[in-house]
């Protein structure tokens, strides 16, 4: 079977199967078992390779470990590799420092190193990328030069092609993200349609679900900013926060449910539990306070301090309502201040009014 034929000086080493081992002249302490296993190597040495053509392009590579059909099959000179599994590492050539377990795990890795691919797919496109962490079913398997990053879940990362440090953790997190860099998904389908942009932090369920080309985004909780697609430099801090969200930029929205309708407003910040829910194109308004500016759609330059401040504020502009109610049955009215609680609590459209006091202006 010409099984280690050529072995000249080469000691300590273990054949078995036909043409395993075939080339081997001068390597020590190798292990091959399989047709044609290990069949190229010529001075590798402390390799194991078991199954149909497994390290069989293997020359001068050594500490490699190589379980699998076709297993590192035209690996040549990498070294410290281990590959386990059906065509894992298949195409790895001068590789070193691999890790890749599952069927087809780095399949297309040639050069790349220090990259650790565990599930089926995993890391399977990667040719060049180096230093990347690819735990689950197709994590990141069109990677092909991307750098540093991590994908943990099934699919996590799964088009990432030339992004770097990345982050993406849960079942389908930034599954679509092709070039974008320095982002961050924690949970499920967090950041999933993600194509090319950076500098996100999405962290939990559904997180920026819609999220493509915004960047500079930072969303914490389950359906936090869940339909922002190009906003910008947007902080949502809440379940529901801003999960409307689309083109709306430099918001702030703390609190369940805050801001939760808002689409393009920009410029706002929203602080307690459905402060400013409303909002869709409103800009520029600050409610701090549960349910403050709760019904707020369009209105622009609004600041309501308190709970249910400016509650029912829908067009009104211009205004500053400070207290608990203050301003609260107010809808279109603008260009009011009225401070203290209860204050302007019955004004409704009225405009250019000043309420100073507790229950000032109400009837």
């Amino acid at each position: 079977s010409t099984t280690g034929c050529s072995l000249t000086t080469g000691s300590n080493n273990f054949f078995a199967g036909r043409y395993a081992g075939r080339s081997t002249t001068t390597g020590c302490n190798n292990n091959f078992i399989g047709k044609c296993a290990g069949g190229g190597n010529i001075s590798g040495c402390l390799n194991n390779f078991f199954g149909y053509y497994a390290g069989q392009s293997n020359t001068t590579g050594i500490r490699n470990n190589f379980f699998g059909d076709r297993a590192g099959r035209f690996n040549t000179t990498g070294n410290n590799n281990n590959f386990f599994g059906l065509y894992a590492g298949l195409t790895n050539t001068t590789g070193n420092y691999n890790n890749f377990f599952g069927t087809y795990a780095g399949r297309s890795n040639t050069t790349g190193n220090n990259n650790n691919f565990i599930g089926q797919c995993a890391g399977y496109s990667n040719t060049f990328g180096c230093f990347n962490n690819f735990f689950g079913c197709s994590a990141g398997c069109a990677n092909t030069t991307g750098c540093y990053n991590n994908f943990f879940g099934f699919l996590a990362g799964c088009c990432n092609t030339t992004g770097c440090n990345n982050n993406f953790i849960g079942n389908g997190a930034g599954r679509f993200s092709s070039f974008g860099n320095d982002n961050n998904f924690i949970g499920r389908v967090a950041g999933y349609c993600n194509t090319t942009a950076g500098n996100n932090n999405f962290i939990g369920a559904c997180a920026g679900y819609y999220n493509t080309t915004g960047t500079n985004n930072n969303f914490f909780g389950p359906l936090a900013g869940f339909k922002n697609t190009t906003g910008n430099n947007n902080v949502f801090i809440g379940s529901g926060t801003g999960c409307c969200n689309t083109f709306g930029s430099y918001n702030t929205f703390f609190g369940q449910y805050a801001g939760r309708c808002n689409t393009t407003g920009n410029h706002n910040n929203f602080f307690g539990f459905k402060a400013g829910n409303q909002n869709t194109t409103g800009s520029q308004n600050n409610f701090f306070g549960n349910f403050a500016g709760r019904y707020n759609t369009t209105g622009n330059f609004n600041n309501f301090i308190g709970q249910c401040a400016g509650y029912s504020n829908t067009f009104g502009n211009c205004n500053n309502f400070f207290g608990l109610r203050a301003g609260s049955s107010n809808t279109t009215g603008s260009n009011n201040n009225f401070f203290g609680t209860y204050a302007g609590n019955s004004n409704t459209t009225g405009n250019n009014n000043v309420f100073i006091g507790c229950c000032a202006g109400f009837s």
